[in-house]
């Protein structure tokens, strides 16, 4: 069942955090060497150069199909949304096989202007894409730019990985989750539970919760205060505890995600579905 946009919680402008990593992606990849762009990274079969060439063709998909308004070809019959996204990002990466570094290089660093530009310009509350892994069917165009803004951050953490310069920072990190927490609602959707029932998930290297509140047959996200008033002294329905990278990690599958690096209290299943919830394409979208 779809949510609305309203389960989602209030609003957020993550333009700053895009501004910052699409540019710091311009000096990660001005940096690398010969034999990092074929260094193996975490996504099958893709080296670092395919994460490159997958990332010019996020730009520029963005740019053709919700600037321009020229979505592409669709599905093919029969096809669902994870095959079709599969298939087009493989032809791509494949398609881009035939480029230079340099020339990689400068196609990211001119699609990412040009991205940047067009998310500073356009109306936070515009109808864009749907998010699927948080149950939205379309649009509003902050939630839209906010999963962009996670999959550059994801993509930009693979390639550190992969070439072994890290980047920690647990601002962004915290930002990060809180898009990516913002599927909650729809990944509980078929846990059953009281009015008034509440699930947090913790950080605690970065000082952060989540809660998910129950309220009308449907899952909420919420500000701690807000959800605090709706279960009152009551104990959570369940809690579900990790460090930053591993939120990420697992719930973007990760194979660093692992779910016993959870520790989890209060309803079995409520904290089995904060622990798989999958914040990338769903398989049964």
């Amino acid at each position: 069942m779809p949510v609305t946009v309203e389960q989602l919680g209030p609003p957020l402008d993550t333009r700053p955090l895009l501004r910052t990593v699409r540019f710091r992606l311009d000096d990660l990849v001005d940096a690398l060497e010969g034999d990092d762009w074929h260094r193996p990274t975490v996504c099958p079969g893709w080296q670092v150069r395919d994460l490159v060439a997958h990332l010019i063709g996020d730009d520029l998909g963005r740019l053709s199909r919700t600037h321009d308004g020229e979505p592409g070809p669709g599905p093919r019959p029969g096809e669902d949304l994870p095959r079709y996204i599969d298939r087009l990002n493989d032809e791509w990466v494949v398609a881009l096989r035939r480029l230079s570094p340099p020339v990689l290089l400068s196609l990211l660093g001119a699609g990412g202007v040009e991205v940047v530009e067009f998310w500073d310009a356009i109306d936070l509350d515009a109808p864009t894409d749907g998010v699927s892994w948080a149950g939205l069917d379309d649009g509003p165009a902050w939630m839209d730019l906010a999963r962009d803004t996670t999959e550059y951050w994801i993509h930009e953490q693979q390639i550190r990985e992969a070439v072994d310069r890290p980047l920690h920072d647990a601002v962004e990190a915290g930002t990060v989750i809180d898009v990516l927490a913002r599927g909650l609602p729809y990944a509980l959707r078929s846990v059953d539970a009281p009015h008034g029932a509440v699930v947090v998930v913790r950080a605690e290297d970065v000082g952060a919760a989540w809660l998910v509140g129950r309220r009308d047959g449907r899952w909420w996200f919420g500000r701690r205060t807000a959800l605090e008033r709706l279960a009152g002294m009551a104990p959570p329905y369940a809690t579900v505890s990790a460090d930053a990278a591993t939120l990420w990690r697992r719930w973007s599958r990760h194979p660093d995600g692992r779910s016993g690096a959870f520790a989890r209290e209060g309803d079995a299943a409520a904290a089995a579905a904060v622990v798989d919830h999958l914040a990338i394409i769903r398989p049964d979208d």
